[in-house]
């Protein structure tokens, strides 16, 4: 990928839920909230989350917000 900022800031909020900063199910902060937190703009924000959503991290739903997804231990036996 690139430098990008979304991008920075995807890996920033990526750390905070490896960290448990933002746990399971938890819901995240909204695009504005995170943006003045961060100094950025709400439409950087989102792009990081699309980013995440993509990778299957967070999961948005309109007019509820975004939640951090579980994650699934593949490496475990069935």
């Amino acid at each position: 990928m690139s430098n990008a900022k979304f991008v920075k800031i995807a890996k920033i909020i990526e750390s905070r839920i490896e960290m448990g900063e933002y746990k399971p199910n938890s819901k995240l902060p909204t695009h504005r909230v995170l943006a003045d937190e961060l100094e950025t703009t709400p439409a950087t924000v989102a792009k990081a989350y699309n980013l995440l959503a993509d990778k299957g991290r967070i999961e948005s739903h309109v007019g509820r917000g975004t939640y951090v997804c579980e994650r699934s231990d593949l490496g475990k036996a069935i």
